[in-house]
């Protein structure tokens, strides 16, 4: 809600509601509260992301919206349109922030981890947005594989398992390829 992306950008879906809906199904306990808190962020944040992938944004857009991404680096916001320097910062800015709080409630480094899952989560965005503009119907084979990514498998697990606490730094295979 505070960041307002949804109250900015007039083609992206409002689904605040939703989106900490799904968290009590995944971590239910008392004590993962604030978990729930940043899972919604992180509901919200692809519902919007999907969005723009799908929507609004053109090809050559997303194609540097996606490399913006993969690269984490914010300098790369002077070459997005305004709609993209919005999602973009919101999505820079909500993830280091996370980062941040995992490093100081339990002593692990993962900005690197949360990157790599949002960098593959666009890139898949990506691919789907080629196949439709090109009008590509892709093997069923091609969709389900790029369907893992792009189904939030690396982040919303990964993003889970950091905020509370697992071990998925030393178990990369739940958060990755």
């Amino acid at each position: 809600m505070e960041i307002g992306l949804v109250n900015k950008l007039s083609f992206a879906r409002d689904r605040l509601t939703e989106s900490f809906s799904w968290s009590p199904g995944i971590v239910s306990e008392p004590q993962f509260s604030n978990c729930r808190t940043e899972l919604t962020k992180v509901v919200a944040l692809i519902i919007v992301i999907d969005d723009v992938y799908d929507v609004y944004g053109t090809l050559d857009e997303l194609e540097l919206f996606t490399d913006a991404i993969q690269r984490w680096d914010v300098n790369d916001v002077n070459n997005l349109p305004q709609y993209m320097k919005l999602c973009f910062l919101a999505l820079y800015n909500t993830v280091n922030e996370m980062a941040y709080n995992i490093l100081e409630e339990q002593g692990a480094f993962s900005l690197p981890y949360l990157t790599k899952a949002w960098a593959d989560l666009c890139k898949s965005f990506l691919q789907e947005a080629k196949w439709s503009y090109s009008k590509f119907t892709p093997t069923f084979a091609e969709y389900l594989e790029n369907a893992w990514s792009s189904s939030s498998r690396g982040t919303f697990p990964c993003s889970c398992l950091l905020f509370t606490g697992s071990k998925c730094l030393k178990s990369r295979t739940l958060c990755f390829k």
